[in-house]
């Protein structure tokens, strides 16, 4: 077997084991699947049905994608006419207020027999978020709520027409792309029961920001390592520059990959952008090895006329690999 068909099948054996993990499932979010009998709209409001809630998010601060962290600044609204209920014993879930005082009674009422409660809040949540497909990820940031009560039980039902999301709401580098409402049912020992609301606020990255700064630079990695079969391999100083540049950029392309990767949360399975990783590295680190296999010839085994073939398969072989593992990993997405 002569060095150009031996270095193609070597290429081609690198390949087949990467795009195995383009064939991982994809992580799921998880999806909050509203019950209808517990989401309401305007019409249907009846206060004997038990007790309705309804969350007005004004704005968010802080949101730490890979720790899952964020503020949520919000109003929450409870009607009920059960007069045996003073106060609503409810709890923020996967959170907690920032300050007692961001946690404030700002109106209780009763008109003709529906007693009303409203809050304004501020309140530090958290939720274990998926990258999934990064950076194509749909990610939903929750707020649950629980109404607790013991040896009764308080039905909870959303009221959507008193629950949104203020127009100033913003999340720097993700747009938002709709709500989901949710209410489940909790029994815990001795007789306590629950009801929890979660109320999904579902955003996902603005790919005009986010296809500048994660995909083009290792893109231009590789055009720039291109240019190295432009440098012939049977000159000293021409093979030392074209190693040299093919080394360096796949040292760059590691070390933003792994910056990239320690931007977003852990993950349970392989994303995109991991297989668009692998095929970059392997088409840097293929680059690396055509120009050794064809110092070796030249220098070693005096084999001078294989260059030509060599750079032509080599470039050739890690091209076609590298866009089929992307590819991979864009029929993955889809």
């Amino acid at each position: 077997m002569n060095a150009p068909r031996g270095l193609l099948l070597t290429l081609l054996i690198i390949a087949l084991f990467s795009m195995t993990f383009a064939m991982v499932p994809q992580a799921d979010d998880d999806d909050a699947v509203p019950d209808p009998s517990l989401i309401l709209d305007g019409e249907e409001y009846n206060d004997s049905m038990g007790m309705t809630v309804g969350i007005w998010i004004i704005n968010t601060y802080d949101f730490d994608y890979p720790s899952g962290r964020y503020v949520f600044d919000f109003f929450i609204y409870f009607h009920w006419a059960d007069s045996n209920i003073s106060t609503v014993p409810w709890f923020i879930m996967n959170g907690y207020p920032t300050t007692p005082a961001t946690n404030e009674l700002v109106e209780k009422k009763e008109t003709n027999g529906t007693f009303v409660e409203v809050y304004r809040v501020r309140a530090i949540l958290s939720y274990p978020l998926e990258a999934g497909n990064h950076p194509f990820e749909e990610v939903r940031l929750p707020i649950q709520v629980e109404v607790t009560t013991i040896n009764s039980s308080v039905p909870l039902q959303w009221f959507p027409p008193e629950s949104g999301i203020d127009s100033g709401f913003k999340v720097q580098g993700w747009k938002l792309t709709g709500v989901e409402y949710s209410v489940e049912h909790k029994q815990y020992p001795y007789e306590v029961e629950s009801y929890r609301a979660s109320m999904n606020v579902v955003i996902e990255r603005d790919l005009i920001v986010a296809i500048p700064q994660l995909l083009v630079p290792p893109i231009l990695f590789c055009i720039v390592s291109a240019f190295s079969y432009l440098m012939r391999m049977d000159d000293g100083s021409a093979f030392g520059l074209r190693f040299g540049l093919n080394t360096s950029m796949l040292i760059s392309a590691v070390l933003f990959t792994v910056a990239v990767q320690n931007s977003v949360p852990p993950t349970s399975t392989i994303n995109f952008y991991m297989v668009f990783s692998i095929g970059v590295f392997i088409f840097l680190a293929s680059n690396i090895m055509v120009t050794v296999v064809g110092y070796v010839e030249f220098n070693y085994l005096n084999h001078p006329e294989r260059l030509k073939s060599i750079n032509r398969y080599g470039i050739l072989a890690s091209g076609i690999i590298s866009l089929l593992i992307l590819g991979m990993a864009i029929y993955a997405v889809m």
